[in-house]
């Protein structure tokens, strides 16, 4: 279903003066359905708790956690169910990659996801945006939200919890992945130099610079990426920063409206942060799955450093490709 125009010119001015004054929402875009709230609040969720069409998805990786105490009518997706587990010694695999569309399709429907759902996401700023991340790059259609500030939040403000399991139909849900969300190394290799793109290193300062190799096979950044932590895209209870300060952390790191973003960091998970703020902010955005720990370890492909892991001492850009 393509996204539905909008037919009188004073419509278009009442979105654009919500969106200005911080209401922040994306539009599903490349999936096609119409324009949905990316992120919800905490009022919104208990509002519409019991919309039939409503799936609430808590994620984390202890079921202890969500059997405690969870918000009414969440269905748990165990964190292993989504991403791949952890390679056997000397395989040379990848951690933490998107695991096989059946995987997926096979846990979806299991907590009771369809097509036509409203799916909105709950756990840490992380792993709801990895989630977030894995739906829309199954092609899920329907809206599709985070609840911003999440579990932290809803506590905060007193409202429900139980620890009741909720009784679950399963779903039925059509996954059409879609390409345009994902990139691997060849294609980040064949995009380094492209105009209008930008690639964004979510990790912290000391792993960006070189000064730590954080376990992977090479220290350093992926050559002319920008450095945006992704623990400064949000703010006290874990809520997205408002649109107006996300676009000068963005623009501060020289990335620029309408261009390309490409995330990227250690394994995939934290870069998902960025691609929410990226999509926040109207950015076509994509997430390099398999980030530094693919590039590191291609020996063939370059890498810039800026401080050398073991002197702290700043390097010269002559000393930067490896």
């Amino acid at each position: 279903m393509k996204r539905r125009k909008h037919k009188c010119f004073a419509i278009m001015m009442l979105l654009a003066a919500l969106l200005s004054g911080g209401i922040l929402s994306a539009g599903q875009g490349k999936s096609g359905s119409d324009r949905q709230p990316l992120l919800v609040s905490t009022d919104w969720l208990l509002h519409h708790l019991h919309d039939p069409s409503l799936v609430v998805l808590h994620i984390t990786a202890f079921k202890s956690e969500y059997e405690a105490e969870h918000i009414p009518g969440a269905r748990l997706v165990p964190w292993l169910s989504v991403v791949t587990p952890p390679p056997q010694p000397g395989s040379g695999g990848l951690t933490s990659e998107l695991p096989s569309v059946a995987q997926l399709d096979s846990v979806l429907e299991s907590v009771g996801l369809s097509d036509d759902s409203h799916v909105v996401i709950y756990g840490s700023v992380v792993a709801a945006a990895r989630l977030f991340w894995t739906l829309q790059e199954l092609g899920f259609a329907g809206p599709l939200s985070i609840l911003d500030g999440g579990l932290d939040a809803w506590r905060e403000e007193k409202k429900p919890l139980t620890s009741t399991l909720p009784t679950i139909t399963r779903g039925t849900f059509t996954p059409l992945p879609r390409p345009d969300v994902v990139v691997d190394a060849e294609w980040l290799k064949s995009h380094l130099q492209t105009p209008k793109t930008r690639i964004v290193d979510a990790r912290l300062p000391y792993y960006y610079l070189g000064a730590d190799s954080g376990g992977m096979a090479r220290a350093g950044h992926i050559p002319g990426a920008a450095n945006i932590p992704y623990t400064t895209l949000t703010k006290e209870l874990s809520k997205y920063r408002d649109v107006k300060t996300l676009q000068r952390l963005f623009e501060d790191a020289g990335v620029r409206e309408n261009e390309q973003v490409i995330a990227y960091c250690h394994v995939g998970q934290t870069a998902s942060v960025v691609y929410v703020a990226a999509q926040l902010l109207g950015h076509d955005v994509r997430i390099y799955d398999g980030s530094f720990q693919d590039w590191a370890k291609r020996s063939e492909l370059p890498i810039e450093m800026t401080v050398h892991p073991s002197t702290g001492k700043e390097q010269s850009r002559d000393d930067l490709m490896g």
